[in-house]
């Protein structure tokens, strides 16, 4: 199994590239997503021992990054919707 600090790190790139990917492509027809789809068969082909990326071999860990992606996807909404006009900013703050 890999090392507690090796997945935050691999976690803080990922929540990080979130954050800053879509102002770098917005001249490019490229979406992030399809990015870290291929970041993440990138880092398969590593010679790092991850785990069985196949959800019915390891039901537990598949539950837990569906979770954490959830949390990451709906973070990364709230962010983007408080810049709007009405968002949850002016409600809050009149």
């Amino acid at each position: 199994m890999m090392s507690y600090n090796l997945w935050l790190v691999i976690l803080a790139i990922a929540i990080l590239a979130v954050a800053w990917l879509p102002s770098f492509l917005k001249d490019y027809a490229v979406s992030y997503p399809i990015l870290f789809i291929l970041g993440g068969w990138l880092l398969y082909k590593l010679p790092i021992p991850f785990p069985d990326p196949l959800p019915l071999h390891n039901p537990v860990l598949a539950t837990r990054l569906t979770e954490l992606c959830v949390i990451v996807a709906l973070t990364g909404t709230g962010l983007k919707t408080s810049d709007l006009p009405g968002g949850a900013g002016d409600y809050l703050f009149g």
